[in-house]
C-alpha cells in the first residue's frame, strides 16, 4: 500500500511540519492514535521507505516480509526479526534518522518569516482563493464549525475587512467548492454543488468608504444579487476565471474525464475547448488578456517515464494548445499578473512547494522562494504584493508579502517554450 505511490512533496511537507511542530508520534505508540492523526499514513510511509532503503538486499524486500510476519504474530516481534531492533531502539533509529534530515529546517527562515500572518491560527485554515489581482481585493474560505465559510476581503496595507458571501447549507448551498474563484472588475465568481450538478455563481460587489458616528471612514462591502449558471451533463466545476468581460473559463468534469470549457454570457454559449485532446486532467486555471490566453496544469508523462503535472496553455485566438514547459515536478496555482505578462505558480520541484515566476515577455522562470515547509496558492494583489498560503500544524495559514525577489537558479532554470510575445 505504501509503495502505491511514490514519496511526494505532500508527503515531504507534512513530515516537516510534523518535525519541527513536535507532532511525530513514535511507532511504538502509533496504535492509541489510529485513525485520529492525519501525519500517520504519511509517517508510516515515510517509516516503510526507511525500512526498505536500510535492510533491503538482493532478492530480499524487509517491508513485504514484515508485513507477512505481522500477519501472524505481534508487529513488535516482526519489527525485530527484520530489523534486529526492539521497537524501542528503532524509534530511536528513526528519531536520528529525522534529525540528520530535518535539523537544518530548524534555522532556515523562508518567506512566511517576512510576510504579515493575517489569519488567527485558532480559528483553524484560511485559504485564499482568487484575487483581482490589483486592489488588494481577494476571496477566501475558512472552516466554520462543521461548514465551509466564503468571504471577500480588502488588505489596506495594515488590516484586512472581510464580509460574509455564503456558508455551506445557506440559502442552496449544498456545499463550496474550495479548488478555486476568481475576481475582477467589482465582479466574482465562485462553485457551489446545487445537488444535481455544479454551479458558477457569479456576484457583482461595491467597496465603499462610510463614516462612522465619529466621522471616521471605514471600508465596507456591498454584494449584488447572484447569477446562477449549471448544466446537466457537467457534474463538477472546478477553477473558474474570467476570460474576457463576458466570458468565463472554467474546468468541468464530464463522463469521469475533466475538460476546459468557455462559457459566453452574452451568447449563453458553452463550448468545450479541450475535448478534442483526448481524454486529460486539467488542475488550476489562468487567463491573460494581454495574450488572451488560458494556462492550467495538465497530466502528462514525466521526462522519467512517470506522471505529472505540466504547465499547458491553450491560445483563445488560434484554438490552438501547447505544453510549454516538460519536468520531472508538479506545477499547480497559475495565476497571471493584472497586465496579464506574468506567471505566478507553484512547483513541488526538489520535494518542495515553492512559488515561481514565468515571464511570458522574456520567456524566463525565476523561483521565488525557498520554502521551510512549502508555500502554496500564490496570488497577486498588485504588481508589488502577493497573498499566500503555508502550512503549520497541520492547517493552511494566510500571509501577506511583498513580491520576492529571484532566488538564483543557477542551471536548473527552465527554458518554457514561450514565445518573445511583445
Amino acid at each position: 500500500e505504501h509503495f502505491s505511490e511514490k514519496w511526494n512533496a505532500r508527503g515531504e511537507a507534512l513530515m516537516r511540519d510534523a518535525y519541527l511542530n513536535g507532532f511525530l508520534v513514535p511507532i511504538s505508540e502509533a496504535n492509541r492514535f489510529q485513525g485520529s492523526v492525519p501525519i500517520l499514513y504519511k509517517e508510516s510511509q515515510f517509516i516503510s521507505n526507511y525500512i526498505y532503503e536500510q535492510y533491503k538486499k538482493d532478492g530480499y524486500d524487509p517491508v513485504v516480509d514484515l508485513f507477512k510476519k505481522s500477519s501472524y504474530q505481534k508487529f513488535d516481534k516482526s519489527l525485530e526479526e527484520v530489523t534486529g531492533l526492539n521497537l524501542k531502539e528503532f524509534d530511536n533509529e528513526i528519531f536520528a534518522s529525522l534529525e540528520k534530515r530535518y535539523q537544518g529546517l530548524r534555522a532556515k527562515r523562508d518567506l512566511t518569516d517576512y510576510s504579515k500572518l493575517v489569519n488567527n491560527p485558532e480559528k483553524g485554515s484560511q485559504v485564499i482563493l482568487g484575487s483581482d489581482r490589483e486592489k488588494s481585493i481577494f476571496l477566501t474560505i475558512r472552516p466554520l464549525f462543521q461548514r465551509h465559510l466564503l468571504e471577500i476581503n480588502y488588505w489596506d496595507g495594515l488590516k484586512i475587512v472581510s464580509k460574509k458571501i455564503t456558508e455551506d447549507g445557506y440559502v442552496g448551498v449544498n456545499r463550496l467548492r474550495t479548488s478555486g474563484a476568481d475576481i475582477r472588475d467589482n465582479k466574482f465568481v465562485y462553485v457551489t454543488d446545487i445537488g444535481p450538478a455544479d454551479a458558477l455563481i457569479v456576484q457583482k460587489y461595491k467597496l465603499v468608504d462610510k463614516k462612522n458616528l465619529f466621522g471616521k471612514e471605514k471600508k465596507k462591502f456591498y454584494l449584488g444579487k447572484e447569477k446562477k449558471y449549471f448544466w446537466k451533463n457537467i457534474r463538477e466545476i472546478y477553477n473558474p476565471v474570467f476570460a474576457g468581460e463576458n466570458q468565463i473559463a472554467f474546468i468541468g468534469m464530464e463522463d469521469n474525464f475533466t475538460n476546459i470549457y468557455l462559457y459566453d454570457f452574452s451568447k449563453d454559449q458553452l463550448t468545450s475547448l479541450t475535448r478534442g485532446l483526448g481524454q486529460n486532467f486539467y488542475s488550476g486555471l489562468a487567463y491573460s488578456s494581454k495574450y488572451n490566453v488560458l494556462v492550467s496544469a495538465v497530466e502528462s508523462s514525466s521526462l522519467d517515464g512517470d506522471y505529472n503535472m505540466d504547465l499547458m496553455e491553450f491560445n483563445l485566438s488560434s484554438q490552438t494548445a501547447r505544453v510549454l514547459f516538460k519536468t520531472n515536478e508538479n506545477e499547480s496555482n497559475p495565476q497571471f499578473s493584472k497586465d496579464g505578462k506574468k506567471l505566478l505558480y507553484v512547483s513541488d520541484k526538489e520535494l518542495t512547494y515553492n512559488l515561481y515566476l514565468l515571464d511570458y515577455s522574456a520567456s524566463s522562470v525565476k523561483k521565488l522562494t525557498d520554502a521551510r515547509i512549502g508555500i502554496f496558492r500564490g496570488r497577486w494583489l498588485n504588481d508589488k504584493t502577493i497573498a499566500f498560503n503555508s502550512l503549520n500544524e497541520m492547517q493552511f495559514n494566510l500571509h501577506i508579502a511583498r513580491l520576492p525577489g529571484s532566488i538564483d537558479l543557477k542551471n536548473e532554470e527552465l527554458n518554457p517554450s514561450v514565445s518573445n510575445q511583445k
